[in-house]
């Protein structure tokens, strides 16, 4: 009889201990995706204030005596000059990656800039269609696949409406 209570209570005993490790770990895991959870919401903030300031930079820029006037003939379709092509060129690379950033940023987020960015570039190459030759270029030199193409998809959406 003593050794069947022995077994008894070491079953007991075996039963708490795996229990007490199952909880163990359930905490674990659960104080793990809190710093997960915490972190990813910090990292959210940094890449919205590096956006931000991508594109306070980038007002400053287009904003910039030497480069407006190239910035506005370009983007209307104007001839431009072999150097203010190759200004245009590098100002219209910079414009487009903010875009891409921001669509990359809302990818790794799954949050709406990945729709909003592709959109909202469409709607600025409506508006301003001397930008529609450099996107095709920035596209085939890049090669950024989906964002380019939610981005033609969205030209053209807007074009058949």
């Amino acid at each position: 009889m003593k050794l069947e209570e022995l077994i008894k209570w070491l079953g007991v005993i075996t039963n708490l201990g795996v229990i007490a490790g199952l909880t163990l770990v359930a905490y674990e895991i659960s104080q793990t995706n809190t710093t997960m959870d915490r972190e990813y919401r910090s990292w959210g903030t940094n890449v919205f204030q590096q956006n931000q300031q991508m594109w306070v930079d980038w007002t400053a820029i287009i904003t910039s005596n030497e480069n407006a006037d190239i910035w506005f003939q370009g983007s209307i379709g104007e001839k431009l000059e072999p150097t203010e092509k190759m200004i245009f060129s590098r100002l219209t690379t910079t414009y487009f990656f903010l875009f891409y950033t921001l669509y990359q940023s809302g990818e790794s987020r799954e949050q709406g800039s990945a729709e909003f960015a592709p959109r909202d570039l469409a709607a600025e190459i409506r508006r301003h269609p001397g930008l529609i030759s450099a996107f095709r270029d920035f596209c085939q030199q890049y090669k950024l696949g989906d964002f380019c193409e939610r981005s033609f998809n969205q030209l053209e959406e807007s074009n058949d409406a």
